[in-house]
């Protein structure tokens, strides 16, 4: 049986937070079928921001729609960190949320972030196992915009680091395991994953 894959365009969700000194990147949003609200990690059955929330000390109160979108917001203004995905054109297997079923065509303006905010110190790449996880297309973005890293990892694994030399800026890059719930590990082991780099 022939495997149809379908292209989809990133939505308009990039949030600019002031002073932002930790930027966590993703691959794409899953399929639109599992959306809770109109914002970065949209399905609820992701732990992201509830580990993001659990840096801070404090849980989440929605889930749904735009009081979701703006506790997220502010959320990521107060701790300083930034999102955003890799993908901006995409073409997905059927309606799979795995990395693997998902081949990135056009990346989004990740430049353009570290081009407007000089104080970042630490870029966060969840996910690495996979050829199209997070930390293999960053990779690929980097080489593709020429941006010089140090010391590329020859042993790719959770907590491994490497350097970016961005406009003659070192910025330290951090691989860390995928926030999915297939990959197994409990709220606090996540939440413990985020606050060794985030610190607030």
């Amino acid at each position: 049986m022939e495997v149809e894959f379908n292209t989809e365009h990133h939505p308009n969700w990039y949030f600019e937070v002031p002073e932002m000194k930790v930027l966590i990147l993703g691959s794409y949003p899953p399929h639109e079928k599992r959306w809770s609200y109109d914002f970065y990690y949209p399905n609820n059955s992701n732990p992201f921001w509830d580990a993001l929330a659990g840096v801070k000390g404090i849980e989440l109160k929605h889930y749904r729609c735009d009081a979701a979108v703006k506790e997220r917001q502010q959320l990521m203004i107060d701790m300083k960190v930034g999102v955003e995905n890799l993908g901006q054109i995409i073409q997905r297997e059927g309606e799979s949320a795995a990395d693997k079923d998902i081949r990135i065509e056009k990346f989004r303006d990740i430049k353009g972030i570290l081009d407007r905010h000089r104080e970042i110190e630490k870029i966060l790449l969840p996910g690495f196992s996979g050829k199209s996880s997070t930390y293999h297309g960053f990779i690929r973005y980097l080489r593709e915009h020429e941006i010089d890293t140090f010391s590329l990892p020859t042993n790719v694994k959770e907590n491994e680091t490497f350097k970016l030399n961005y406009e003659g800026k070192e910025i330290v890059c951090v691989i860390l395991n995928s926030t999915s719930p297939r990959n197994g590990m409990n709220l606090e082991d996540r939440i413990l994953q985020f606050k060794e780099h985030i610190k607030i």
